[in-house]
């Protein structure tokens, strides 16, 4: 299971491998905020150790089919060296 710095609950996500001029670890998730009135945001992350993970660039979304259809959006044409993580103890997407 991945942290989010911000306090947030990873859902479902993706990390790559950081290019050149990138963190060591970036990706994409599906989340729930701390709070607001929005119950999910699609944002995007990074990591130095890829445990604990920034986050920016946010989609907030009322519904977890918005949040899905933001995320499929956002990995549409990623690379290849992904790999996709789900968290299978809390909420199933």
């Amino acid at each position: 299971m991945i942290k989010l710095n911000n306090g947030a609950t990873p859902i479902v996500w993706l990390v790559r491998n950081g290019g050149e001029g990138e963190r060591p670890f970036c990706g994409v998730l599906v989340a729930r905020p701390m709070a607001g009135i929005h119950s999910y945001v699609c944002w995007s992350m990074y990591s130095d150790d890829g445990e604990a993970f920034d986050c920016v660039w946010g989609n907030y979304c009322h519904t977890i089919d918005e949040a899905i259809e933001s995320f499929n959006e956002r990995i549409a044409g990623s690379v290849d060296d992904v790999r996709i993580y789900e968290n299978r103890t809390g909420e199933l997407v």
